[in-house]
């Protein structure tokens, strides 16, 4: 504690306040943040159940994610596991809901733990704000970006990944291709769409439609249903994700078109729902496993992490429902 107060310039009694995390002593948010980097630096941490019982040492990372209750983080953190188990390391996850008060008491666990580094990650890509406590560790983000543009954080590439999406409906020879979007406050929704607009203006293109489907089902087949009823229809539809896809796909049986005759249809996300049959949907994966191999490997050194944005390219898989397209 002694060799944290000089090396922060700062009293004992400041150091044991912050260290013990007690919220009553009004200390400033950036003293607080100083003093968790300078003891970081200092190696001040407790490593109970990190010894092998041959002398080495596992190292335990840390993983704070808002929640877990959908199918996409648990991806996350299954490969976060995958990758974790590859360098000889255990992680131990925290469910936060998003809220200060658990962030910091999961960090004050993480510490305990003897964390040697944290994730942080988010469910869907979004901006934060994470607890000052966050300072205790060398940390990255992913799936998330600081809202004041510090750190480390890796995320799937939604741009590039609706570019891909239109650029495969083009060179399919659609000409009069829909957009069903995401939650329009969405990081990934905005992303996806600009990626959508740029393949569609590199060859003078216009969207047929542009509307937010909510991730919903629903929303998309009503959505789909409005414009097959018009004089000319879309001739290809690019959803956000594949749940919306196949409610696009759900309004066809009662009409005159047909996928992939006549409407071609594209999701994202490479759910389980895209592989059903009649026909197979074509989708953008999210490159999870290889997030989550970054994520360990910029925590695997000692030194500081570099603030630095890292996007991570999906795979575009090409299945029938956008096959056998005919141009006109």
């Amino acid at each position: 504690m002694s060799d944290v107060a000089k090396a922060a310039d700062v009293s004992k009694t400041t150091v044991s306040l912050v260290l013990n995390h007690v919220l009553e002593a009004r200390i400033p948010d950036a003293t607080r943040a100083h003093v968790f980097r300078v003891a970081r630096e200092l190696g001040y941490v407790s490593l109970p159940s990190t010894f092998n019982r041959d002398g080495s040492r596992t190292s335990v990372i840390g993983v704070l994610i808002n929640e877990i209750s959908a199918a996409y983080p648990i991806n996350l953190l299954e490969d976060l596991q995958t990758a974790a188990e590859a360098r000889n390391s255990r992680i131990v996850i925290q469910m936060t809901g998003g809220t200060p008060e658990r962030e910091r008491a999961a960090l004050v666990d993480f510490r305990n733990y003897g964390v040697k580094g944290v994730i942080y990650a988010m469910s869907f890509n979004a901006m934060v704000t994470p607890a000052i406590e966050l300072d205790m560790f060398r940390h990255v983000f992913v799936n998330c970006q600081r809202e004041d543009g510090r750190g480390h954080a890796i995320v799937g590439d939604s741009r590039s990944g609706g570019y891909a999406a239109a650029r495969h409906l083009i060179e399919r020879g659609c000409r009069r291709i829909a957009t069903i979007t995401g939650d329009p406050w969405q990081v990934d929704t905005r992303e996806r769409l600009q990626g959508f607009e740029t393949a569609l203006a590199e060859v003078n293109l216009s969207p047929f439609a542009v509307d937010p489907g909510a991730w919903n089902y629903g929303h998309a087949r009503e959505l789909t249903g409005r414009w097959l009823c018009e004089t000319r229809p879309p001739d290809a539809i690019f959803c956000h994700n594949d749940f919306m896809a196949r409610g696009a796909l759900s309004a066809l049986p009662g009409s005159a078109i047909t996928c992939p005759k006549d409407i071609l249809i594209i999701g994202y996300d490479d759910r389980e729902v895209a592989a059903w049959p009649s026909p197979t949907l074509s989708t953008i994966t999210l490159p999870h496993a290889e997030m989550a191999e970054l994520a360990l490997e910029a925590l695997s050194g000692d030194g500081e992490i570099e603030s630095a944005r890292r996007f991570v390219e999906g795979e575009l898989i090409a299945r029938e429902s956008t096959q056998r397209h005919t141009p006109e």
